[in-house]
C-alpha cells in the first residue's frame, strides 16, 4: 500500500542512521504507523528487524533466535536477555530495529539496565545504530525522559508520532474509494490513524460505520486493548472519565458528579490523561479564563467511547448492537467543527493566533473563533443536508456582539456549509464581504495541488 506523508520523520531516521551513534525512539498510540514508518525509512539499508513479544524469558529468547536465523541465516541460542542483547549489539554493525521495546520489561525486568550498560560501554568504541518503538506513551516517556530511568539521556532522537496530517489523511481515505464528503466523515471518526483508514470498507460513510461497529470487527475491542495497559490498575476510573467525555460531558464539575469521583481528586486524573495526550483542556477563545472544559483528543477514542463502549459486552459476545445513524450524524456534525479548525490550522487561509470554540455561562455558543492581535473571525459550521439561509449568518453576527473579548478587534465572518447556501444568502454574503465555504471549497482547500 502507498506510503503517505511523514517526509520529515523519514528524513530524521535516515539521517540518524548515517551517524556513528544513533538511538532513535519512536513512540505513539497503537495503529498510528510507527512500524511502517521505521521500515520505510530503513528499507534501503541492510538492518535487523525484531518485534519484542510479551512472553516469558525462555519463550522470548527462542523467538529471537528463530527470527534472527530466518533473517540472517544463523543465530546462536541465548541463555539470557544479556546474551541476546550483547550478540545483537556487538556482533553486527547493521542498524537494529526493536519494535515494541516496552515489552522487554516482561521478558527480563533488568533488560533496560542491561541495554544502558551496553550502550555506555560501546558507543565510543563501535558504531551503534538503534531504532526503538513503543505504543504505550506513558511507559515510553518514562523510560527515555524519566531522570531516574536507566535509559534517560541515551536517546539521540525522541519522535512522538501523531496521526497523519489532515490533507494526507483525507487523500488516503479518498484513495480507498470514498467521496470527499464521506472522507470528511471518516476523518472525523479515525482522525488520520493509518491502520483505521486502511480497513475502511463499504466505500460509503454509513458502510464504514457499520463495518467497524459490529461484532467481529477488530475495532470493537480496540479502545480497551489500547488503554487498559496504559492505565494499569486504575483503568476503571480513567474509563469512567473518558466514558463521560465521550457522551459529551465537558465541565469538570459535571464529570465529577456523573462519575462519583471526588472533585478534589479529579484534576489529578485529568492531568494524567492530558499527559498521555488522550484529552485536552480548553477555554473559550476570547472568553473567560475560568470557563474550562475537556474533550477526548483522539477522534477514534471519542467515537469509540460514544458508540462502541456502551455496547461493548454485547458486541464482544457476538451480539449485534445496531447503531443509530441519526446519532452518528449528530456526532459528526460536532466533529466537523474540529475538522474545520484543523483545516484552518493547516492551510492558514487568514492570519490568526488561536482558534477554538466560544461559550458563555448563559448557554450562548459560537462554533469557532480564529483570533489574532487585530482581527477575529467568527465561524459557524453547518454539516447538515439543509442549505444555509441568511438568517444563519445574521444569527452568527448577532452572537459575535456577545463576545466581550472581541471588542476593539476587526470582525470577520465565515460560514461553512456541507450543503451550500441558498441563492439569496450567497448574494447577501458577497455584498457584505462575508466568507463562505461549501463542500467544493473545502475539497480544494484540503487537497490543494495534490
Amino acid at each position: 500500500m502507498r506510503f503517505y506523508d511523514r517526509d520529515k520523520e523519514l528524513a530524521l531516521i535516515r539521517e540518524a542512521m548515517a551517524s556513528e551513534y544513533a538511538l532513535v525512539v519512536v513512540y505513539g498510540r497503537r495503529r498510528i504507523g510507527k512500524t511502517r514508518l521505521v521500515r520505510e525509512a530503513l528499507k534501503d539499508l541492510p538492518h535487523i528487524d525484531l518485534f519484542v513479544p510479551r512472553k516469558r524469558s525462555r519463550q522470548a529468547l527462542e523467538y529471537f533466535r528463530s527470527r534472527l536465523t530466518e533473517a540472517e541465516g544463523f543465530s546462536p541460542s541465548f541463555g539470557s536477555v544479556d546474551e541476546f542483547l550483547r550478540y545483537l549489539m556487538l556482533k553486527t554493525e547493521k542498524p537494529i530495529f526493536l519494535d515494541e521495546i516496552g515489552n522487554l520489561q516482561y521478558v527480563d525486568p533488568s533488560a533496560f539496565s542491561l541495554l544502558q550498560q551496553l550502550i555506555d560501554e560501546n558507543k565510543e568504541k563501535r558504531p551503534l545504530k538503534l531504532v526503538l518503538s513503543g505504543s504505550y506513551v506513558g511507559l515510553m516517556k518514562r523510560l527515555f525522559a524519566g531522570r531516574k530511568e536507566p535509559l534517560f539521556g541515551r536517546a539521540t532522537h525522541l519522535l512522538e508520532l501523531g496521526p497523519l496530517p489532515l490533507p494526507a489523511a483525507v487523500q488516503m481515505i479518498m484513495d480507498r474509494g470514498f467521496s470527499f464528503e464521506d472522507a470528511v466523515g471518516v476523518w472525523c471518526i479515525t482522525g488520520g490513524v493509518p491502520r483505521f483508514i486502511e480497513t475502511a470498507g463499504g466505500k460509503s460513510l454509513e458502510g464504514y460505520v457499520r463495518s467497524i461497529a459490529t461484532a467481529g470487527s477488530f475495532l470493537v475491542p480496540e479502545g480497551e486493548n489500547s488503554l487498559v495497559q496504559e492505565f494499569g490498575r486504575k483503568w476503571e476510573t480513567y474509563f469512567a472519565i473518558l466514558d463521560e467525555l465521550g457522551q459529551g460531558t465537558a465541565r469538570p464539575s459535571e464529570i465529577a458528579l456523573r462519575t462519583g469521583i471526588n472533585p478534589l481528586a479529579l484534576p489529578k486524573y485529568l492531568a494524567e490523561l492530558e499527559g498521555l495526550d488522550l484529552v485536552f483542556r480548553f477555554r473559550p477563545v476570547l472568553g473567560k479564563e475560568r470557563y474550562v472544559q475537556y474533550q477526548i483528543k483522539d477522534n477514534f477514542y471519542r467515537f469509540w467511547f460514544r458508540f462502541i463502549y456502551p455496547d461493548l459486552e454485547e458486541l464482544r459476545s457476538g451480539m449485534e448492537a445496531p447503531i443509530d445513524m441519526g446519532q452518528v450524524d449528530a456526532h459528526l456534525g460536532r466533529m466537523a467543527e474540529r475538522f474545520v479548525a484543523e483545516l484552518i490550522r493547516t492551510r492558514r487561509p487568514f492570519e490568526f493566533d488561536m482558534i477554538g470554540p466560544w461559550w458563555s455561562r448563559k448557554g450562548d455558543e459560537i462554533d469557532l473563533i480564529a483570533s489574532g492581535k487585530r482581527r477575529a473571525v467568527f465561524i459557524e459550521v453547518k454539516w447538515s443536508k439543509k442549505k444555509v439561509d441568511f438568517a444563519d449568518v445574521e444569527a452568527l453576527v448577532r452572537k459575535s456582539s456577545l463576545v466581550e473579548g472581541a471588542r476593539g478587534l476587526e470582525k470577520g465572518f465565515l460560514l461553512v456549509s456541507r450543503s451550500s447556501f441558498t441563492p439569496s444568502c450567497l448574494r447577501a454574503m458577497d455584498e457584505e464581504g462575508i466568507m463562505h465555504w461549501d463542500s467544493e471549497d473545502l475539497e480544494r482547500l484540503v487537497l490543494g495541488d495534490r
